[in-house]
């Protein structure tokens, strides 16, 4: 998993949409056990396989004022 790049994006965010990636990351990390987090298009996404994007489950992605949250 490429973590330190979904860390670095979500240090890059400011509050309060930093603090919604941060409590969100454990919930999918959780979720998907297979370390398959990456950035993928610029933003985090978890992926099945071992391509990130390949098979995309889940995704987080921040705009101005507020933070998406995709399946």
């Amino acid at each position: 998993m490429n973590s330190s790049g979904i860390t670095a994006y979500l240090n890059e965010l400011e509050d309060p949409l930093r603090d919604i990636g941060e409590r969100i990351r454990p919930v999918i990390d959780s979720a998907l056990p297979d370390d398959s987090g990456a950035l993928w298009h610029g933003h985090p996404t978890w992926s099945l396989g071992d391509k990130p994007g390949q098979t995309p489950v889940c995704l987080l992605k921040a705009y101005k004022s507020y933070v998406t949250f995709g399946l």
